[in-house]
């Protein structure tokens, strides 16, 4: 009796809503890539912050500036290039929102553009990132690849998912 009581005890005081729903930061990084006739050993470093419940990755978004004078630049297709650089500042991104969770990619994409970013569809750069082995090694086939675009110079942006404090985001 002594120890169910204990085993009782010890499993509820471990576990709570604050415990389980938690948010990671760290950073994936694409080291060097070949597009056309040129090859590059510049990185694309994005930041990525996942939200877990338990161990279950419910969702994640990862993003990275793309400059013009990156070498990964020459990943967007023209039309790609064309609504790039009516940006003032530039976004790539990789999106995941289980739908199981209570939260698609399409509430997250709605989430930027509450902080002012504008959701633009990147085909041609998506099947360039798809291609990349980190991608499959990594398993992110269930992420999707798309571009943000702002007209003014942000520092960060603030996500909030439900069951999840606010997560600033720098950016």
């Amino acid at each position: 009796m002594y120890r169910l009581a204990l085993l009782s005890i010890l499993l509820f005081s471990c576990s709570s809503m604050k415990d389980l729903n938690q948010v990671r930061e760290s950073e994936l990084v694409f080291k060097g890539s070949n597009y056309g006739q040129q090859g590059w050993d510049e990185s694309l470093i994005y930041k990525r912050y996942s939200w877990y419940n338990g161990v279950t990755l419910d969702y994640e978004v990862l993003i990275s500036p793309l400059n013009k004078d990156s070498k990964f630049y020459s990943w967007l297709n023209s039309g790609e290039k064309k609504l790039a650089n009516r940006c003032e500042k530039f976004y790539t991104a990789l999106l995941l929102g289980r739908f199981n969770a209570g939260v698609n990619k399409a509430y997250i994409i709605n989430e930027f553009e509450k902080n002012g970013l504008k959701y633009v569809s990147l085909a041609g750069f998506g099947s360039q990132v798809k291609s990349y082995y980190i991608y499959n090694q990594l398993n992110l086939i269930n992420h999707k690849v798309m571009g943000f675009c702002s007209n003014k110079e942000l520092k960060s942006i603030k996500i909030s998912l439900p069951g999840y404090r606010t997560q600033v985001i720098d950016l």
